[in-house]
């Protein structure tokens, strides 16, 4: 992605948080977590890792050597008018009951009027559904048919 275009994902980019287990042995699973697909398409070895860094984090923090990295994945589409982004966030391991399992992805879509450099409608979705925010001064307007 060129430089100007991370700038662009970089300025909209929504303010994330994670929920955390009140079960402190299990909240490092509730991280957002790097989909790692050095060793081959084997993304179960994540949630071994996951379990790893919990194992040694609740021992002593510095003997930590996993390589679980917080990471938040983007991507951007142009029109002529708008910038359409996508924030997305894994977790190897979601504890959320009764939906809990594993591979968990979490979306955030921000779309952007260019001319105006305004933020007219965001969606995001998790397991519950999908929610809808829209920026009532620049209300979304079906396409005619």
């Amino acid at each position: 992605m060129s430089n100007a275009k991370q700038k662009i994902a970089m300025k909209y980019a929504p303010v994330l948080s994670c929920e955390l287990s009140k079960n402190i042995e299990q909240r490092i699973f509730d991280c957002f977590s790097s989909i790692d697909f050095k060793s081959g398409i084997d993304a179960w070895a994540i949630r071994d890792r996951v379990g790893e860094y919990r194992d040694m984090f609740s021992i002593n923090v510095d003997e930590i050597k996993a390589d679980i990295i917080p990471s938040i994945y983007y991507s951007l589409l142009e029109t002529e008018t708008h910038y359409f982004l996508l924030y997305t966030v894994y977790h190897a391991l979601d504890q959320k009951s009764p939906f809990g399992h594993e591979h968990d992805m979490e979306h955030i879509q921000v779309v952007v009027r260019k001319n105006k450099e305004i933020v007219e409608y965001v969606t995001t979705m998790a397991h519950h559904g999908i929610f809808y925010y829209i920026n009532k001064e620049y209300p979304v307007k079906p396409h005619p048919p």
